[in-house]
């Protein structure tokens, strides 16, 4: 799998070249610095919508941009572009000027020097909204092995693994237990047996994520899978449920019908609204403004990146979330089979971390937030000024020629 990774990142480094290749057709006849430098900022936000598009569009395009989290505060009125394009002009501005070395060429690197000057500043004290009401959380990092055939071939010892883990979780009475992403032996959905009378006997809601199969009594290999989060009560009942909008990358359009519901749903629940992000879905920012839309106040994401944790993806994933606690002005836990799992509040800032690739349980208190942002308001807004200053440049590029 680690060379499923390398892949990866390698078909993401043409993204740079055909980048630059693109500014240069856009400015080779432009000679003002100020549209040579809106069509570098204008070229990448548009190539960052249009890879979004493809199947490598969960990964993230931002990744050379992360930094500080005052400049990453950005995020909650606007969509990370903003940061990504301040940065490319900057730069463009310093090699423009290094080009020309005039004084009137300095104006514009001074310029966005002081944006984002004002970015960090303004993110450095940025208030956020507090609440009160929380939900006391385990976080259960079990550090099962992902490989599937092991898991075939031990069933039993997976069940008495998460019951050990609730148990021990328990003690410390927490409203939800909250396990990783991971295959359990059984159909959790339609045999739900073992985990209602695990809530029970601990006396806590637990929330498992885990591959369904589509057709009652098959495998998963056999019918293909629902990607669902199932939510048990300690009376023994299900009390909600949940499955991702949000396919994996190279997935078929069989796959995709397989694994993904139609329209994203909250999981309404007595502990309140719980906004789940599944697997893939902490990666995108759509999945979070729907969960904010549908009323979440609380994000729970529950991914399973086992498998890449010899690469940074754990620590980019981590990231990921971050921006998302960020532009949804919500508190985030994480939970992971294998790490990171965290708990991170409405500015991004991780209160609690896991170590990567051991058995730890988390003890968080999550608060509860309602309200909207300006990203989820408007989140495209940034996209479309992009396309109408790149379709302004190349009317003036035709101009040009025609005289």
């Amino acid at each position: 799998i680690p060379i499923v990774y390398v892949f990866a990142l390698l078909l993401t480094i043409p993204i740079f070249p055909f980048y630059f290749f693109c500014l240069r057709l856009l400015t080779s006849k432009i000679h003002w610095n100020s549209l040579q430098i809106a069509a570098a900022i204008a070229a990448w936000i548009v190539l960052q919508r249009c890879y979004g598009l493809t199947p490598l569009g969960t990964i993230a395009s931002d990744v050379p941009f992360y930094g500080p989290l005052p400049f990453l505060q950005i995020v909650s009125v606007t969509n990370f572009a903003v940061l990504a394009g301040c940065i490319i002009g900057l730069n463009y501005s310093i090699a423009l000027y290094l080009i020309e070395k005039s004084k009137r060429a300095l104006i514009w690197p001074l310029m966005f020097m002081s944006i984002l000057a004002g970015i960090y500043i303004w993110g450095a004290n940025r208030s956020v909204e507090k609440s009160d009401r929380t939900i006391s959380m385990a976080l259960v990092q079990d550090n099962l092995p992902v490989n599937g055939l092991w898991r075939i071939d031990h069933p039993l010892y997976i069940r008495k693994k998460y019951r050990d883990l609730a148990l021990q979780a328990a003690k410390q009475k927490p409203d939800l237990i909250v396990f990783p992403l991971y295959s359990f032996p059984e159909d959790i959905l339609r045999q739900p047996q073992f985990f209602l009378g695990l809530a029970k006997e601990t006396g806590s809601y637990i929330l498992v994520p885990s591959q369904i199969p589509r057709v009652e009594g098959q495998t998963v290999v056999k019918s293909g899978f629902m990607n669902m989060a199932i939510l048990y009560s300690p009376e023994g009942k299900i009390a909600g449920e949940y499955q991702a909008i949000q396919e994996p990358p190279f997935a078929s359009s069989k796959q995709v019908k397989e694994y993904t519901s139609q329209d994203y749903k909250v999981m309404e629940s007595p502990l309140g609204k719980l906004g789940i992000l599944l697997c893939y879905e902490d990666s995108v920012s759509f999945v979070t403004r729907e969960a904010v839309k549908a009323g979440a106040e609380v994000l729970i994401a529950l991914s399973n990146p086992g498998f890449f944790t010899t690469t940074h993806m754990p620590y980019y994933h981590l990231m990921q979330d971050q921006l998302r606690a960020i532009e949804s002005g919500r508190e985030l836990v994480r939970v992971s089979a294998n790490g990171y799992s965290a708990h991170i509040d409405s500015r991004g800032r991780i209160i609690e971390k896991s170590k990567l690739a051991t058995e730890q349980i988390l003890y968080v208190k999550a608060g509860k937030i309602t309200g909207t942002t300006c990203t989820q308001k408007n989140p495209h807004l940034l996209f479309y000024l992009a396309i109408f200053s790149v379709i302004g440049i190349f009317i003036i590029n035709l101009c040009k020629k025609t005289r």
